[in-house]
């Protein structure tokens, strides 16, 4: 299957070769010129939906990961990530949930490091 980033490329050089065969040399490298900042914008947009869309999947596995566990009430974690970097905020009862759900969250394929911004509950 032929990715859109190729797919992009191929439509991109055959539109400026098409272009280039009607223009003066001038007019030819400007053209080209334009292309190719054309393509490296598009290529930057596209890394970026890929790592948000990885950082979505990041975030939805480690959620999971940490509602699987039977002994943390997940629903008090929030999980956010971005660029691979995950931070848990939330509340939990005891400093063992807090330092399980960190190793969670470290052991999820992907994930680069963990800010931990958990808190114990206070005590009533």
């Amino acid at each position: 299957m032929i990715s859109a980033k190729t797919c992009f490329k191929v439509v991109a050089l055959t539109t400026a070769c098409l272009v280039l065969m009607n223009c003066s040399r001038t007019d030819q490298q400007a053209a080209k010129d334009k292309v190719e900042q054309g393509s490296a914008a598009v290529e930057q947009k596209m890394e970026r939906v890929g790592e948000a869309i990885s950082d979505a999947g990041l975030t939805a596995k480690v959620k999971t990961a940490l509602i699987a566990e039977p002994n943390l009430s997940a629903m008090s974690i929030n999980v956010d990530t971005s660029e691979q970097v995950v931070t848990l905020t939330g509340e939990c009862e005891t400093q063992a949930h807090v330092d399980r759900a960190v190793a969670i969250a470290q052991s999820i394929e992907g994930v680069r490091t963990v800010n931990n911004n958990l808190r114990l509950k206070a005590q009533s």
